[in-house]
């Protein structure tokens, strides 16, 4: 049972199918962390996504089975998750899973693949393929940008945004609805060459605005809409970037070379937040602006190693830190606008994603 006023949350990671890979976790207003249930059947799920229908509630993951992936489907039944569909396919290599606004279709990203894929949500929660598209071409970094890697898609406005590590560019996509098909929208935002875009933020308040963070050079960029298209309007450092402003500074001892791993806004779209993993294992925080722009708060060591995803929830910011096996709390005080620690403490086998959309964050008196 849960306690009146506390949050559910679920957490995926690279665990195996034996082991368990997702786990529902209750959060305290102290910000102390209570493991309820882990769930097995999965390989390796390291995104998911929620969202709540007729009544019922749904999360959304997939599987990495080399050298495919699939696509999964799962109804919430109080501590049991109940799966509906699981759909294999040879351009899925799936890193990232995201909801579109209406909650009538599930969009794929794939790293290995390079591929958008697009799912319709069927009445009964289960997923059914639409389309895909495959980028082509790759970046500077002889490694890191040796083919194309869809890293992140998420809708906004109405659009599909994809962000592609491999080709420093983030493609814009009309959505069909009816065939479930993407058109380009137009052309995509660029990049510095090997810069690397990660994850984005998308603001609902201002679809005309989103935020980029890139992996390579640990950097978020404010991005506009204008009469001419998209642009960057601003490059803020984050801490672990390579050539750091002095500003944002790193702890003495601490390894300055990371790479950029989440962002997220908060709710009423007034701080943005990153984390950075590798060297320096950070969350950092920024104050949104009224004209969209972001300036540098502060930074706080993550609590574990790779600080891979992380979740708001209130206050709260519950950290999977996934080479360390653990999950951790931060506290955000507004009125300081101060990151500073918490309680919350958990283990877990290789967290990666935390999320707590929908219905089943909120734990009813």
């Amino acid at each position: 049972m849960s306690e009146k006023g506390n949050r559910i949350f679920y957490v995926s990671g690279y665990g195996s199918r034996e082991e368990g890979s997702i786990c529902r976790m209750e959060l305290s207003s102290d910000g102390t962390i209570r493991k309820m249930k882990t769930f097995s059947g999965l390989n390796q799920p390291s995104y998911i996504a929620l969202r709540q229908a007729g009544g019922e509630e749904y999360l959304y993951s997939f599987e990495k089975d080399p050298p495919d992936g699939a696509a999964a489907a799962f109804r919430i039944r109080g501590d049991e998750l109940e799966r509906i569909s699981y759909e294999k396919a040879d351009f899925l290599g799936p890193c990232h899973v995201s909801l579109s606004e209406r909650g009538d279709f599930a969009f794929f990203a794939s790293y290995g693949k390079g591929t958008a894929a697009v799912y319709r949500i069927r009445e009964d929660g289960g997923l059914a393929f639409a389309s895909y598209v495959r980028h082509e071409g790759k970046g500077k970094h002889p490694i890191r940008q040796d083919r194309p890697h869809v890293h992140f898609l998420g809708e906004s406005g109405g659009q599909l945004f994809a962000a592609d590590l491999g080709l420093d560019k983030v493609f814009i996509y009309d959505l069909e609805r009816e065939s479930g098909r993407l058109r380009p929208a137009g052309p995509p935002i660029s990049l510095p060459a090997g810069a690397g875009p990660r994850h984005l933020a998308l603001s609902r308040r201002h679809p005309e605005r989103l935020y980029i963070l890139t992996e390579l050079t640990v950097e978020v960029c404010f991005c506009e809409k204008g009469p001419e298209g998209w642009s960057i309007r601003q490059k803020i450092s984050a801490p672990g970037n390579r050539q750091a402003d002095p500003a944002l500074m790193v702890p003495a001892g601490a390894d300055p070379l990371s790479i950029g791993a989440a962002i997220k806004l908060s709710e009423d779209e007034g701080y943005l937040f990153t984390s950075a993993r590798l060297g320096f294992q950070s969350l950092s925080a920024f104050r949104v602006e009224a004209d969209g722009f972001l300036t540098f708060l502060d930074t706080r060591e993550s609590g574990g190693v790779t600080p891979r995803d992380f979740a708001l929830i209130g206050d709260l910011l519950v950290i999977a830190n996934q080479d360390s096996d653990l999950i951790t709390t931060l506290r955000f005080d507004r009125e300081k606008e101060r990151l500073l620690p918490a309680a919350g403490r958990a283990d877990m086998r290789k967290p990666t994603c935390v999320s707590a959309g929908g219905k089943a964050a909120v734990i009813k008196p």
